[in-house]
């Protein structure tokens, strides 16, 4: 029944009769060229994709910098200036998911193929989709300063390096490298949105992500695989350490819920989340939640595969120890590691055979304001775009974005999703067929377009 259900919801959403030429459609034709370059964070090559995108702003009669970095890694700058030196960052990342299971994919990875009412290809949701979209908002922008004069605020569109891995050669180079840059940055927008909706005239909730939880890696290493897969099943059970931690009250999450409780559909969810202090209190009935508004209120602790441990560099001592755990702290905002670690770790008593790293979350977890005159924008786009229907603050629970270092360095940061699209389109990313539906992707571009010219239109302060 879930099945059939599940199927009819997609079919009323988008497998339906549309004789659009989305093939000859200057978005989709961009996208599809981006799609055919191969940059993936193992093996692919960033600087393609960064000439890709100037040739495209070229074009336009528009200058773009490159910064080329060692591995086929690269920055990619543009810059508009505006009245006010302020600027507002469309940031994207130039790198994707590697291609886990090749034999899976039924789609070329890197064919950009346009089939049904879809666009298949690595990277075309997460989130070169969004890099078009904002190329195309830049390019606009651009064009109109040339018919009408400089906008209000300057405007960059910023594409970066290792997203994927680190982000150590993309947003953490440009803010520490490029001071006069990161000192300009007034609103950055990047990924991290999202979209609920049952039909295209049926949105339950389009968040956009002004907060996030705080990730502290933790590898346990040893001579033997067995023992720390015995390591990784006694902590997924609960025999040694912990899964997640007590509840505790969240500010931003509390923010989050005070909109998102009224789009739930079960009583059994929307009720208890009008009253958040009784929720916590009440073990038995925080427990019956959904693991995602859980998420949102305490530390967790989440495990990888055990995997060979990266061989010693030159000239360090070899420690024998030929196998890893990888794990993952999640802290909410408030939360300190040495709190997580107490909570959730085993004591290395109970580990005396392995060796225990544990390095520091990087990044902010404070939340970007809901009353900043951009997110009020944002909202202002959604419901002139597609109506008065659900929207606001989302929190992201179980996955990080760039805007962490951005808010580290003190800049406004929101995730924005312009596309309207299935769940099943979110649910292919990173994994074979990754694909997005042609209708919300057009759609979402043009949004996107509209959005940039209204926050541009904000007044700014004087020189």
């Amino acid at each position: 029944m879930t099945a059939i259900l599940y199927a009819t919801l997609v079919r009323r959403t988008h497998i339906e009769d549309d004789d659009t030429d989305y093939a000859s459609m200057p978005s989709v034709i961009d996208l599809q060229g981006l799609v055919r370059i191969d940059t993936t964070a193992d093996r692919g090559s960033e600087l393609e994709g960064a000439r890709y995108l100037a040739g495209l702003l070229a074009a336009e009669g528009i200058e773009a910098e490159i910064e080329e970095l060692p591995g086929g890694k690269a920055n990619l700058f543009a810059v508009l200036d505006g009245r006010s030196p302020e600027l507002l960052v469309l940031h994207s990342h130039l790198d994707t998911d590697p291609i886990h299971r090749p034999d899976a994919w039924v789609e070329d990875p890197f064919g950009g193929t346009l089939r049904g009412p879809f666009i298949y290809g690595r990277g075309v949701f997460d989130m070169k989709s969004t890099t078009i979209a904002q190329l195309h908002a830049f390019v606009a922008a651009h064009h109109r300063a040339r018919e009408e004069g400089p906008p209000a605020r300057s405007l960059a569109l910023l594409a970066t390096s290792s997203e994927e891995t680190d982000s150590l050669l993309g947003t953490q180079r440009v803010l520490e490298q490029r001071p006069a840059f990161s000192e300009r940055i007034w609103v950055v927008l990047t990924e991290g949105g999202v979209v609920e909706a049952l039909d295209w005239d049926a949105i339950k909730h389009w968040g956009t992500s002004f907060a996030q939880k705080r990730y502290a890696p933790v590898r346990y290493y040893g001579p033997r695989r067995e023992e720390l897969e015995q390591l990784r099943e006694a902590l997924r059970t609960g025999a040694i350490g912990r899964r997640h931690g007590p509840p505790r009250w969240n500010a931003a999450a509390a923010t989050f819920l005070e909109s998102y409780r009224h789009t739930r559909q079960h009583p059994d969810i929307r009720e208890p989340l009008g009253d958040l202090e009784a929720l916590l209190a009440d073990p038995a009935l925080f427990e019956r939640q959904p693991d995602f508004i859980k998420a949102l209120f305490r530390n967790e602790l989440h495990g990888f595969e055990v995997r060979p441990a990266a061989p010693a560099s030159a000239g360090s001592e070899p420690r024998g120890e030929a196998w890893v755990l990888p794990l993952l702290l999640h802290l909410p905002p408030g939360a300190t590691l040495e709190q997580a670690v107490a909570e959730l770790l085993p004591t290395e008593q109970e580990t005396p055979r392995l060796r225990r790293e544990i390095e520091p979350p990087i990044g902010s977890g404070e939340a970007s304001p809901v009353d900043h005159p951009a997110f009020v924008a944002i909202q202002e786009q959604i419901r002139a775009t597609h109506g008065d229907v659900p929207r606001g603050p989302f929190f992201l629970a179980f996955y990080a974005n760039d805007c962490r270092f951005f808010r580290a360095a003190s800049k406004v940061c929101y995730g924005f999703q312009p596309f309207l699209l299935p769940g099943s389109d979110s649910a292919t990313t990173a994994g074979p067929d990754e694909r997005i539906a042609l209708r919300g992707y057009v759609q979402g571009v043009e949004l996107y377009v509209e959005l940039v010219e209204r926050l541009l239109a904000l007044p700014a302060p004087p020189k």
